[in-house]
């Protein structure tokens, strides 16, 4: 049970970070992802964690109903959304 956890935790993180570096690429041209990882990686961390039980939740009641595609395309979403709003946080520290 605890290796799926954390196979869940990494896939989290992973797609939040995926998803904070394509946003502040495209929205962000006067600092690259990789020079603004100071700044990025606690965000997502602190976003990943906050979005984290919610999307988990989300994805068990999807499950619950049969809905396995849905439970995962709800968990990346989530995940997704709080790497992007990591970024967008960052950019307000840059701008």
């Amino acid at each position: 049970m605890s290796s799926k956890m954390n196979d869940l935790g990494t896939i989290a993180a992973q797609t939040a970070m995926r998803a904070a570096a394509e946003w502040w690429n495209r929205n962000v041209s006067s600092v690259s992802a990789s020079d603004a990882a100071d700044r990025l990686v606690p965000a997502i961390r602190r976003h990943t964690k906050d979005a984290l039980t919610q999307a988990l939740a989300d994805a068990k009641e999807a499950l619950d109903a049969g809905m396995g595609s849905a439970a995962q395309a709800t968990f990346l979403a989530t995940m997704r959304l709080a790497g992007i709003n990591a970024a967008r946080e960052c950019t307000m520290e840059v701008g």
